[in-house]
């Protein structure tokens, strides 16, 4: 089982957060490990509402995570997998 992590930068006199990232790395992270076993009609779960919605809708609204949804949606749309939001 992988978690993911939050990381925090200061930025200008602001804390940004790095949440999404970490969990959309996270949830690449798991689907490669299913892709590279083998294994077929998988179901990837996540409590990361946002991340999911923007993977299984397709839009991307912050440039920190693109690059990671676009290596996601490679993944998920080149083998039988699916993400699914649960409750954590």
């Amino acid at each position: 089982m992988l978690y993911g992590g939050a990381q925090f930068l200061r930025r200008e006199g602001r804390i940004v957060s790095y949440y999404k990232a970490a969990e959309a790395t996270t949830l690449l992270c798991g689907i490669c490990g299913a892709v590279v076993a083998g294994l077929v009609h998988v179901i990837v779960e996540s409590d990361e509402k946002g991340v999911v919605d923007i993977v299984n809708l397709g839009v991307v609204a912050s440039a920190d995570i693109g690059n990671i949804i676009a290596d996601i949606h490679h993944l998920i749309h080149s083998n039988p997998i699916a993400v699914s939001f649960v409750l954590g």
